[in-house]
């Protein structure tokens, strides 16, 4: 491929001219290289992945491909920027919902809010042309959350039961306030395999960590979870406490407007001996991956 390589943004109603072989496309769908076969240019799938606002090329391309999401709302504009060599990373722009950045190794997300921002990988991992090299990254403004607090979660979901003695799931709520961690238990609606809180507070507005506890279940996100937390969870970061009575275990993930991404629990949490980082241990790896 050409060093040379040109990106532009998908647009179905612009004439395609300038648009010559070994250029790219970002479209709703993702990354296309343009291909010159018997005198005609033809969109090359590189890597495919959800980018909102831009009309998608080849929809059936990407499984579970959903039109009515690429369209942010109005009030949140969205911005896409191409790393060129030489070029370096923008800054967050919080009137922005949506700011993409595309880099060597693919396509990310950009984010922040006044306690943590994000380059959010929303590709699979490539290889570019003509693009600088990036890498997904966190900045968490805050020291991380203790072992006491994550111990006081650990007892408080072993000691959770119903009417019947039966556990449940519990709720979680985690606050910085006046330099420390603080931890809230809302009123909730708490069942074997399913909790909620009774009503939005200011406690649920401000916290920073959100999570909840599975007891004689692993610790994963379910369908439930990804509706309330990515479609729409707004920017927090998300832990499950799982498998508390044979082996706890944490697993975290940040989710930013219909995004997610899951880290090792250790980029936000002291972790006791006795609780395993999941996504540490799925990488082979206990650091934190920023």
């Amino acid at each position: 491929m050409s060093t040379t390589t040109t990106y532009h943004l998908f647009n179905p109603t612009e004439n395609p001219q300038h648009i010559i072989a070994d250029d790219c496309i970002l479209a709703g769908d993702g990354v296309y290289r343009i291909a010159e076969c018997f005198g005609i240019r033809v969109p090359v799938p590189l890597l495919p992945c959800e980018v909102r606002g831009l009309p998608p090329l080849f929809p059936w391309l990407r499984a579970n491909f959903d039109p009515a999401q690429q369209e942010p709302p109005a009030f949140a504009p969205t911005s896409y920027h191409f790393l060129y060599e030489g070029s370096r990373l923008p800054a967050v722009d919080h009137n922005r919902l949506y700011q993409y950045v595309v880099g060597r190794e693919g396509v990310f997300l950009l984010a922040g809010i006044p306690d943590l921002e994000v380059l959010l990988p929303i590709s699979t991992q490539g290889v570019l042309p003509g693009l600088t090299s990036i890498s997904p990254s966190i900045s968490f403004s805050h020291p991380l959350i203790g072992e006491d607090v994550t111990l006081q979660i650990l007892a408080h979901a072993l000691a959770a039961r119903n009417n019947d003695g039966q556990p449940i799931e519990q709720l979680y709520f985690l606050l910085w306030e006046e330099g420390t961690w603080r931890l809230v238990i809302p009123e909730q609606e708490a069942y074997q395999d399913s909790v909620r809180a009774k009503k939005v507070t200011p406690e649920y507005l401000a916290a920073v960590v959100e999570g909840h506890s599975h007891h004689l279940h692993r610790a994963t996100f379910s369908h439930v979870d990804d509706k309330a937390e990515v479609r729409d969870g707004g920017f927090r970061v998300y832990f499950v406490l799982g498998n508390i009575f044979k082996q706890p275990e944490l697993r975290v993930r940040i989710c930013v407007h219909g995004y997610e991404w899951e880290v090792p629990s250790r980029t936000f949490f002291t972790l006791p001996g006795e609780i395993v980082d999941c996504v540490a241990r799925e990488w082979g790896n206990a650091r934190s991956c920023c």
